[in-house]
């Protein structure tokens, strides 16, 4: 039976976790190590400075669980690297209570955790419900989870290095039927703004809204979540700008500048006589 890793942002005692380890069951052995507090939009975050407090803990009184003081990515590297016998074959991440479209992925804990597992060379799952987070719907996100890891199962030994990046509108009808494979969505961004609460002395709080940019192109996530689609998107971390340098005509390895580079003598330190 697969071992699976289990774990969220939103911490221990979330519903979207125990909805997760119910949909998976079935299907493996979990692992569950999640934050013992919610610990949601901590990005890639880690703890390098500070001792992590471990503790076992039962979740929704079935499965056993580790609650961990750190961060999401804390989490996956106790769970990979120290806290069972040997690795896991998937780490799965989720359900989160929200979308995590375009550039949310930059912020996201949910998508951390699972981008943990493949920096380990895992291969990972991140699944979100785009719900009510005060009265959260996991129907369609827990109907879509085996069948996604199931697929991933099967792949892994091609998807080393690949984390799929799941959002499922809480509404889809027939979710299965819905996946759709989509891009991040870059145009989706956020109306940042801060607000000074009265009577204050500078504390300020992030706020604002997304601006849905990309709603009307099918192939983003957000654009498939607005037309009713579960997004289903790959992401790799090759950061590399390969396209700006093809537009500069550079290659890989090559020196910055060459020696005839005007821009080079001006910044290059000018030698001092003994």
């Amino acid at each position: 039976m697969a071992r699976i890793l289990l774990s969220n942002d939103d911490g221990i005692d979330s519903p979207g976790l125990a909805a997760l380890a119910e949909a998976l069951d079935s299907i493996g052995q979990l692992r569950i190590v999640a934050p013992d507090r919610d610990r949601s939009a901590t990005g890639h975050a880690i703890t390098v400075r500070d001792a992590l407090k471990v503790e076992r803990r039962t979740l929704a009184g079935r499965w056993p669980a580790f609650a961990v003081s750190g961060t999401p990515a804390d989490c996956v590297k106790l769970g990979v690297l120290e806290l069972f016998p040997d690795p896991p074959d998937l780490v799965v991440s989720g359900i989160n209570p929200g979308a995590n479209l375009g550039i949310d992925v930059f912020y996201s804990g949910t998508v951390a955790a699972a981008a943990e597992g493949v920096l380990l060379g895992i291969a990972a799952v991140a699944i979100s419900s785009i719900t009510d987070k005060h009265a959260p719907r996991f129907d369609p996100a827990r109907q879509v989870a085996p069948v996604i890891v199931q697929w991933m199962l099967q792949k892994r030994a091609e998807g080393q290095g690949v984390l799929l990046n799941v959002n499922v509108p809480d509404r889809v009808a027939h979710p299965v039927a819905a996946l759709r494979w989509t891009r991040i969505g870059l145009n989706r961004r956020y109306r940042d703004a801060f607000e000074k609460p009265p009577d204050t002395d500078g504390h300020f709080r992030l706020v604002g809204d997304a601006d849905e940019g990309d709603r009307e192109d099918p192939t983003t996530d957000a654009g498939a979540v607005h037309r009713g689609y579960v997004s289903v998107t790959p992401m790799q971390f090759d950061l590399t700008d390969y396209e700006a340098l093809a537009r500069w005509g550079l290659q890989l390895g090559q020196p910055m500048f060459s020696t005839e580079d005007r821009l080079a003598r001006q910044v290059a330190p000018k030698a001092t006589s003994a």
